[in-house]
């Protein structure tokens, strides 16, 4: 017996973490049947790093139960050798001109026809039925499921066609970490931005908060939204010139560099706190009349007089 054949099971149900496991203990138990041919060191080639370094590691994890089985074949290799033989397990560069990855190549096209061998030959642990399904890689196939759903529910959004015109990545974890450092206002409005969802004639007239789209501040027809208050609104003309045209130059004109971009960030923060425009939108509610007259030290002062 020169070879031994196992077909674990679909790609979708087994990581290739756990085939390089189990092919060890394919090797070793095919080791023992020749054991008294051996009288030099033994090598072990395999082309996985992962399963190497697995082999020192006694802390639990995935697929741990087949190290297992590879620590105890070694040990009943041991008493069955001639000599005192060293075996070692090297690792061996996958995609390389060697005849034996040619042969293991052609092995493994066989096993993929869902070949096996006799099962007297297989080790015990593989006798008993297939093996368990790898809880990482089924908890990779649901999770790249849900993401396929979520953007089929994603584009059917209102807010899509806004925030996709900006940024076709949105959202994503490049968002999350351009206002990881922003308090809970700015991310708030930065957020509400690519959204269109602000305080603005525009947003206000589609809810029934406003009588017209048009902007309050000017004579003209024009339509109060987020790009005319970056970048047109004329009473803040010099604001935006000091915080945007004067730093960014030319990039200034971009809707999609200015909301987008880290380094325009600080500048579009400062423009906001300096228009002052959405100052009432995330004020915090009043407190209470009872709450009032316990803080207020006239209150208070007046109260202990009387």
């Amino acid at each position: 017996m020169s070879a031994l054949w196992y077909h674990l099971g679909s790609a979708s149900k087994h990581t290739v973490y756990k085939a390089e496991a189990v092919e060890l203990t394919l090797g070793l138990h095919l080791l023992m049947t020749c054991t008294c041919q051996l009288r030099h060191m033994t090598i072990i080639g395999t082309d996985s790093q992962a399963a190497i370094c697995a082999l020192n590691n006694q802390q639990p994890h995935s697929a741990h139960y087949i190290l297992d089985h590879i620590h105890t074949a070694t040990k009943e290799w041991r008493p069955r050798i001639w000599k005192v033989i060293k075996l070692q397990v090297h690792w061996l560069p996958g995609h390389i001109n060697f005849a034996l990855n040619k042969q293991a190549d052609a092995l493994a096209k066989e096993v993929a026809q869902e070949l096996f061998s006799l099962p007297s030959d297989l080790p015990l642990y593989l006798k008993k039925g297939p093996l368990p399904h790898s809880i990482p890689e089924i908890c990779h196939i649901d999770l790249t499921a849900t993401r396929v759903l979520w953007k089929r529910h994603w584009k059917k959004s209102l807010h899509f066609s806004a925030i996709h015109a900006l940024n076709k990545m949105l959202p994503s974890k490049n968002f999350l970490r351009l206002v990881k450092h922003l308090d809970q206002r700015h991310s708030a409005l930065i957020t509400q931005l690519h959204m269109s969802h602000l305080p603005l004639n525009q947003h206000l007239f589609c809810t029934c908060k406003a009588e017209s789209l048009t902007c309050p501040h000017c004579l003209s027809l024009t339509i109060e939204m987020v790009k005319y208050y970056l970048f047109e609104y004329p009473q803040y003309w010099y604001k935006r010139h000091v915080h945007f045209l004067w730093l960014l130059k030319c990039r200034a004109e971009s809707l999609s560099f200015i909301l987008n971009d880290p380094s325009a960030l600080t500048h579009l923060i400062r423009y906001i706190d300096t228009t002052k425009h959405f100052q009432d939108t995330h004020q915090p509610a009043p407190a209470q009349p009872h709450l009032q007259w316990l803080t207020s030290p006239q209150l208070t002062c007046a109260h202990q007089t009387s």
